[in-house]
């Protein structure tokens, strides 16, 4: 009302008889001069909630890129201090722990030899490929220095002749000799694993490592229907897509279009042979 009255103080408004309300000639002009602003106030607005919507999922994809941006970063400083952590240990704790990834790798009856007079072999087990059992043996080395072609050579000679196979494991990386002379041909092959393979072989296999579960929501479609029958309030994850292939142990089956499942046979024939006492 009081905007009324000050329409009707500027010469805009006439409040004429009966409370009925009408534009001044100077209202009238004033309306026409303000229509094509006020439709595009309209506009505006109507294009501002999509606006908005644009604006908040460009802004959600660059936090997605850049949070995966810093996780590469955190796995690659997370790899180097495994690899630090590796170097720390003594000699003999790393032939375990190289004991124990192997054995999680699916090597049988793992054994780590004594610490001495070992012949070059740190420990020993086996593997079953198809129906041969194949006698593995392997080697461990913490050398910061890459590892060349001599040292595969000489655990090749250690084996040689006991041993089927074998894992040559080190901290360093392998030359491109040792490399190629680990699968040389007509001798026993030697499988190489560096330091990044042995970290990745850790994490597989969650071997001096916990893990923890970091959640990234994904768009998804908004549920549709009468809540109450698309979804249980006692559970705030509905689960009604897994039940859905999954059918309950108690829950009775149905049959087609949805009517109950028609009983077994005998209890059908059951039913009919109590009729037929009655």
């Amino acid at each position: 009302m009081r905007s009324c009255l000050n329409l009707v103080q500027q010469g805009l408004l006439d409040p004429g008889e009966r409370g009925i309300w009408r534009l001044t000639a100077a209202g009238k002009r004033r309306a026409e001069r303000d229509a094509p602003a006020a439709a595009t106030a309209r506009e505006e607005a109507a294009v501002e909630p999509r606006s908005s919507l644009a604006s908040a999922a460009a802004a959600l994809a660059n936090a997605r890129e850049a949070l995966f941006a810093q996780f590469d970063l955190y796995k690659q400083a997370q790899d180097e201090w495994m690899l630090a952590r590796l170097a720390e240990l003594s000699w003999r704790e790393f032939e375990m722990l190289t004991g124990h990834i192997l054995a999680r790798c699916g090597l049988d009856d793992v054994e780590v030899t004594p610490g001495t007079h070992d012949g070059g072999i740190d420990g020993h087990g086996s593997v079953l490929i198809g129906i041969v059992r194949l006698r593995v043996a392997f080697q461990c080395k913490q050398q910061a220095d890459r590892v060349g072609r001599p040292m595969i050579d000489m655990f090749r000679g250690a084996i040689q002749g006991q041993y089927d196979q074998g894992v040559f494991v080190s901290l360093s990386e392998f030359t491109t000799e040792a490399k190629r002379a680990s699968s040389k041909g007509g001798a026993v092959r030697i499988e190489l694993i560096d330091g990044a393979e042995l970290v990745r072989k850790m994490l597989e296999t969650g071997i001096g490592v916990t893990r923890e579960q970091l959640l990234v929501f994904t768009q998804a479609e908004f549920p549709a229907g009468d809540p109450q029958r698309n979804h249980d309030p006692t559970d705030p994850v509905s689960e009604r897509s897994h039940q859905a292939t999954r059918p309950s142990a108690t829950a009775p089956r149905s049959g087609a279009a949805g009517r109950p499942a028609r009983p077994p046979r005998r209890d059908r024939d059951s039913r009919a042979t109590r009729r037929q006492r009655r």
